[in-house]
């Protein structure tokens, strides 16, 4: 495609209304969402919210919430009389984060992410974060024995609060109770629903539900309803242009830029500065500005139908796929092993994660109990082939099977197809549900 049909065909992809309506829609609504936490910021506002004494004006409520987690997820861990526990009042806690302490063997100096200490019921909370890093140095080994030294006498529970459920290994203590974010989304969840929080911190608490703990779906917002179809529909529309930006590029500093990479950033300070020296004609700048201007539509057309794309070549190679998508994940199951208006049993998860800048692929299989009768067989059969060992009251399970992947490449041979192969083909050897109700 040369210089004049490509400023052709973006003129009339910018120009079409339904871009345009997009493009208007693209719009950040809270501070918190371009805010990326890192595991101390979510220890901090895990502090803030455990601290009956914060202005959240919900007393010890998040600590009777935790502790109930943490009953309901213990397996073999040795814990106080839950009916005791629960009888206690936390309002005077200590809720401390980045607690300094001492190895018993070399004084060397640890930080437990999380402390919580109550004096006068003789409790205590040994609380490590983790958001996607995985547990070294033996540090929970660590931190129990120092809690276990210095406050023998006290109840004591160590929790490790992983929103990743990462798969820790010989680095998780037996008498750590693993936890998800979960508890705590049905925490929040179960005051917001009361209607009885002052505006401000209604507001904080939703904010918090959906970007810190990432529960925002654009699907559940009357603003944004309908615009993942409407995306799709302009990115199938526009697809050519949309490829040939992928393919045209400009070398800057020895380096490639692809069209579709010119963000208003690359275009101020990399190109705009140079164009004399970098050639470019004004052709070219026309069709630069207006790509840099047009970016956020861009950039959101470019995702969903990546992810569209992956969708069509997976209907194409695998038969009776059924699957949702948008533009940050593909899920996909069988459809034999589909239940209407309900969880799926299991599913293969493809989704795009942005660290410093940087995106990349990750694949999870997830396994979910809270499903029908009919189909928790199923999902326990998955966890069987896949040899993911859980807890005996476990309710859902990601494991990561594949991370960090820089590009989708579903060629054959390639790592991921053969992850996804391997994937149907174990399913493919599940019952149907039919069969397995009549069996």
């Amino acid at each position: 495609m040369d210089f004049n049909s490509l400023l052709t065909s973006i003129t009339d992809l910018i120009l079409d209304p339904e871009f345009q309506d997009i493009g208007r829609k693209n719009v950040i609504t809270s501070s918190l969402e371009c805010i990326k936490c890192n595991e101390t910021d979510i220890c901090n506002i895990l502090a803030w919210i455990l601290d009956p004494k914060e202005g959240h004006l919900q007393g010890d409520y998040f600590v009777k919430s935790i502790i109930n987690a943490i009953y309901q997820a213990a397996d073999m861990q040795l814990l106080p009389s839950k009916a005791s526990v629960l009888m206690r009042s936390f309002s005077n806690i200590q809720v401390m984060t980045e607690v300094s302490i001492n190895e018993i063997e070399n004084n060397k100096s640890r930080r437990i992410d999380l402390l919580l200490a109550d004096y006068s019921s003789k409790t205590i909370f040994i609380i490590e974060r983790k958001d996607g890093s995985i547990a070294h140095s033996n540090q929970l080994y660590r931190y129990q024995e120092w809690a276990d030294k210095h406050y023998k006498s006290w109840d004591k529970f160590y929790v490790l609060s992983d929103s990743y459920e990462r798969n820790h290994g010989n680095e998780l203590p037996e008498q750590y109770v693993t936890l998800d974010d979960s508890w705590l989304k049905f925490a929040i969840k179960n005051i917001l629903g009361k209607e009885a929080l002052p505006t401000r911190l209604e507001q904080t608490f939703k904010e918090i539900y959906d970007f810190i703990l990432d529960e925002w779906d654009e699907n559940s917002d009357p603003y944004f309803k309908g615009r993942q179809e409407k995306v799709n529909k302009v990115a199938n529309t526009h697809s050519e242009i949309i490829e040939a930006l992928h393919n045209h590029s400009i070398i800057v500093n020895n380096k490639k830029i692809n069209y579709i990479e010119i963000t208003p950033s690359v275009f101020y300070s990399q190109l705009l500065p140079f164009a004399d020296s970098l050639n470019i004609s004004p052709e070219q700048m026309k069709i630069f500005s207006l790509i840099q201007s047009n970016f956020a539509g861009l950039d959101i057309i470019e995702e969903y139908g990546e992810f569209e794309l992956i969708l069509e070549t997976l209907k194409r190679e695998y038969r009776g796929l059924t699957a949702e998508n948008n533009k940050e994940h593909i899920n996909f199951s069988l459809k034999k092993h589909e239940v209407q208006q309900e969880y799926w049993p299991y599913y293969l998860s493809i989704y795009r994660k942005e660290i410093d800048g940087i995106k990349n692929y990750n694949v999870d299989i997830c396994v979910n109990k809270n499903t029908t009768t009919r189909a928790t067989h199923i999902a326990e059969k998955l966890l069987q082939q896949y040899e993911i060992k859980v807890k005996t009251n476990w309710k859902f399970k990601r494991e990561n099977l594949l991370s960090q992947l820089s590009t989708i490449d579903l060629t054959h041979g390639s790592i991921l197809r053969n992850t996804i192969d391997d994937f149907i083909q174990i399913a493919n050897t599940l019952p149907s549900l039919k069969s397995s109700v009549e069996n």
